[in-house]
């Protein structure tokens, strides 16, 4: 964060120079135990060309890790809304000559980086769940021994916390005359 014009860091828990820092659940100073972990390999098929369907990543979801090992460049990873609000084309990226390409969507801040060669196609995004599904799809029209190994963190029995103002009132100090009466509001 920027502090008088200078970066100064900060914690998890919002304190200039802790050290204390988020788990991969999002907890802060956590240990990691909050949520679950979900990985998988998505292979590409033998033959033929088209767009699979990777991995749905939902809603929640954070700490999110694709590595694809497409040794072709006719392959890319391509990233999707729910809605089909496309996010992320690595052919794009490719054809633009792009290593790196950071941007802000879905709630979260979303990096991907593009090796040397075709192979080292990496994903991930910061700590911040995303607000709605990923679908990581791969378009292939040069298949083979290719494949997509994902990972992310997440609790299926979080449930959105909704905060609202709650107003605390205490008596009349007085039940009749002149007397104080006191009205707090309260985060809930």
């Amino acid at each position: 964060r920027c502090v008088g014009g200078r970066c100064t860091p900060f914690g998890c828990d919002n304190q200039k120079y802790s050290s204390n820092q988020w788990d991969k659940c999002g907890i802060c100073q956590g240990d990691g135990s909050r949520c679950k972990v979900y990985s998988g390999v998505r292979q590409l098929p033998s033959s033929g060309s088209g767009t699979m369907t990777a991995v749905r990543i939902p809603r929640g979801a954070r700490s999110i890790h694709l590595k694809g090992n497409l040794t072709s460049r006719r392959n890319y990873i391509r990233l999707e809304t729910s809605s089909g609000v496309p996010l992320m084309d690595g052919h794009q990226l490719a054809t633009q000559r792009q290593r790196i390409r950071e941007l802000f969507a879905v709630g979260t801040q979303i990096t991907f980086r593009r090796g040397s060669s075709s192979r080292s196609n990496v994903l991930s995004t910061a700590i911040k769940p995303v607000n709605e599904d990923i679908y990581v799809k791969i378009v292939y029209s040069d298949p083979g021994e290719q494949q997509l190994n994902w990972r992310f963190y997440f609790n299926p029995n979080d449930e959105d916390t909704t905060y609202r103002w709650l107003l605390v009132s205490e008596p009349c100090s007085v039940t009749c005359g002149v007397g104080h009466y006191t009205q707090e509001a309260a985060c809930a």
